[in-house]
């Protein structure tokens, strides 16, 4: 078990549910680099999309996720710091990293769904189960960071209409890039 799982599983708040959604999404994310890659090393390459594009993608949405893990940790840790200090006056901005970081971690997750629905439509068909395993991780990380923000709307220390509102639009547009993938994913596995 690598050091993230092993402090994962310790019986203490932090890490917690928002860093564990962006490293399962790094499980995806790296999944489906394997594919892009071995897509853009084929010697006779279908270039109905651009590997290296997707390649390049991918790394970048990898390096979001890892920076991702300790910001959630952080926010968590920085906001349970300042409650014990003072439960009556919790700046603002302490509160809201506890919305925004789970919903960048969905937000990445979301644009990996991206990538996910090209690669599913042009790699080779021995592949497709493998991204379809990314499509799987990626979509559920998804799904739970998107849980994680909901939660912790219950701390009540800003206005919940306007982050209830965006985590609403958060979780449409996953279901609507999930819907597209499975999709995609469901015509490759019917060939």
């Amino acid at each position: 078990m690598d050091a993230f799982l092993k402090q994962l599983a310790e019986p203490r708040p932090d890490p917690g549910g928002g860093a564990a959604a962006a490293y399962a999404g790094l499980v995806a994310a790296a999944l489906i680099l394997k594919v892009t890659k071995i897509e853009s090393n084929r010697k006779i390459a279908v270039a109905k999309v651009d590997w290296n594009n997707l390649i390049s993608l991918t790394k970048d949405l990898i390096k979001d996720l890892e920076d991702l893990i300790p910001a959630d940790i952080n926010a968590y840790h920085n906001f349970i710091q300042a409650k014990k200090l003072t439960a009556t006056s919790i700046k603002p901005e302490l509160f809201m990293k506890l919305i925004d970081v789970p919903l960048s971690i969905a937000d990445r997750l979301i644009m990996l769904l991206s990538v996910i629905q090209d690669a599913a439509g042009n790699c080779a068909k021995l592949l497709v189960s493998d991204v379809e395993v990314g499509y799987e991780l990626a979509g559920a990380s998804a799904k739970g960071a998107l849980a994680i923000a909901r939660a912790n709307l219950e701390f009540d220390y800003v206005d919940n209409k306007q982050q209830t509102e965006r985590i609403r639009m958060m979780q449409e547009a996953l279901d609507s890039k999930m819907g597209q993938c499975r999709k995609v994913l469901d015509y490759r596995c019917a060939k």
